[in-house]
């Protein structure tokens, strides 16, 4: 099951620095994900096994390893 918990980050910023390809951004990972999930019964996310990426600009995993069936 994918799921995420609501955050407030700003991920495509704000106001006058909102990021004009987050649209673009959205529309390819719903494709992706939709597209993926067509194709596998199973998506197992191995979240124990991501790795941070270690930067305080980027939130999130640098990696994160997943099984498909």
């Amino acid at each position: 099951m994918l799921d995420r918990r609501p955050t407030h980050h700003v991920a495509f910023g704000h106001g006058t620095h909102f990021c004009l390809g987050a649209s673009l951004a959205r529309l390819i990972a719903r494709t992706t994900l939709d597209v993926l999930l067509e194709r596998f019964e199973e998506v197992t996310v191995h979240r124990d096994q991501a790795k941070p990426t270690g930067s305080m600009l980027v939130y999130g995993p640098s990696t994160l390893p997943v099984t498909v069936a």
